[in-house]
């Protein structure tokens, strides 16, 4: 076997062991969000294991009709996750706004450790 030949045969092994091994596949991190009047579900898609989630001064804004009930509510949501598994650290924040029973708005952004520089947004104008 001449130099070429053991060279190519080298390359071909080490891309083998790579695709094999699973070292060129990239695991794809989504923020998914579960949120209706009734659930504010988040969660980010392409982790497991169990999370570990800390909630930073969130809180409710409420707006009154003539009448003085409830119009409309705000949720203000400021949390952090990390998952057990990957260490993985990520940031949780926006508003969503419910009128009545009728869900009308939600903007939310997740950024942290597998989004690198391309934070995650759910949104409902």
């Amino acid at each position: 076997m001449n130099t070429k030949q053991r060279t190519l045969a080298i390359l071909i092994l080490f891309v083998t062991s790579l695709v094999m091994s699973g070292c060129g596949a990239k695991q794809s991190y989504t923020l998914k969000c579960d949120i209706s009047t009734e659930n504010l579900g988040f969660e980010i898609t392409g982790e497991s294991g169990s999370v570990q989630t800390t909630y930073n001064n969130e809180s409710q804004g409420y707006e009154y009709d003539a009448s003085g009930q409830i119009s409309a509510i705000t949720v203000t949501v400021n949390r952090d996750l990390v998952y057990e598994n990957s260490k993985h650290a990520y940031h949780i924040e926006g508003t969503i706004t419910i009128k009545q029973t009728v869900l009308l708005t939600y903007d939310i952004t997740a950024t942290g450790d597998a989004f690198g520089n391309s934070p995650q947004t759910c949104t409902r104008p």
